[in-house]
Parts: C-alpha cells; sequence; structure tokens
C-alpha cells in the first residue's frame, strides 16, 4: 500500500503549480469580434522567475474563413522595443522577435489584429513557439473567437422556461 502512495505523490507533484512554476508559459483569450470590424487578441508571456527573454519564434494559426489577419500591435506591450519580422500566409502567422535589451518583466507579448470575415465559431492556435533558442514547445494554447454578424447580432439561442408559472399578488 505504501508503494501505490508513494506514486500517487508523485504524480500529484509532477502535475502540481509549484512544480510548473519555473516555466515560461505563453497564453491568450477567448474573444468575439462582428463581421466587418477588428479585434486585437493579446499573447501574454508568463515569465519563470529570473528569466529573461531575448528573442522568440512563434506559429499561429487560424481559420481564414472566418477571420482576417491585418496586422501585429507591439505599442504599449513588452515587446515594444524589438525588432520584428511577420510571414503571414493562408491561416498561418510566423512571427520572430529579437531584442539586444532582453525583456524581463510578464505581460502582453504582443497583440493580433483580426478581421471577421464569416459568422461563425473558430480557433487561434499557438502552433508551436521557441523562447530564446530553447526546446520548440508544441501545440501551445488556442483561442476561441466568436465571429457575429454586422453590428454584434449574436445568433439564435434557446431559453428554457418552466413549464408553469404562478404570479402572486
Amino acid at each position: 500500500m505504501t508503494r501505490i502512495a508513494n506514486i500517487v505523490g508523485f504524480i500529484v507533484l509532477l502535475f502540481s503549480p509549484v512544480f510548473l512554476a519555473g516555466q515560461t508559459v505563453v497564453s491568450l483569450s477567448d474573444t468575439s469580434v462582428s463581421v466587418a470590424e477588428q479585434v486585437t487578441i493579446p499573447i501574454n508571456l508568463e515569465l519563470a522567475p529570473e528569466a529573461q527573454l531575448n528573442g522568440f519564434h512563434i506559429q499561429i494559426t487560424y481559420n481564414n474563413s472566418h477571420l482576417t489577419f491585418v496586422g501585429l500591435e507591439t505599442d504599449g506591450t513588452i515587446s515594444d522595443s524589438t525588432v520584428n519580422a511577420i510571414n503571414p500566409s493562408n491561416g498561418s502567422i510566423l512571427i520572430s522577435m529579437a531584442s539586444t535589451y532582453p525583456i524581463e518583466t510578464s505581460g502582453s507579448l504582443f497583440g493580433l489584429i483580426f478581421e471577421g470575415t464569416n459568422v461563425g465559431e473558430t480557433t487561434v492556435t499557438v502552433s508551436s513557439y521557441r523562447i530564446n533558442e530553447e526546446t520548440t514547445v508544441t501545440p501551445g494554447p488556442s483561442s476561441i473567437v466568436r465571429v457575429y454578424g454586422e453590428g454584434g447580432n449574436q445568433p439564435p439561442f434557446v431559453v428554457d422556461l418552466p413549464d408553469t408559472v404562478r404570479f402572486i399578488m
């Protein structure tokens, strides 16, 4: 029984947040946009303690039938003084950044600017990323993007109503 408890304890330790605290993590959030309007999806970076960012390479994929890539926003982000190389292609974006002054804080790395083109739900996925010439991380995180009709019209939804309604006067 003690052997099983040790194995379970090791597995819990392996997947605990404390054990994973030393990693640098890239993240992005779910969002929505209307057709013919633009949305900026921030790509966030959580640096490991004592870590620095001198450069990275990131590949992002998206469904180009729902979204059109417009550009990259770096003003006001932690990467606003870096050199950027952007290579967009049908449904894929390759971004490389380098800096002689290391980034030493966590925050929004940059924003991806998209325009909604067709109503529906799609994902924007960080297919892979590589930080400071270290090991490439695949797959990365994803963001669900809901594209609504012009003016923000949402698709219809079902509301459950009770079979009986009582009014008390």
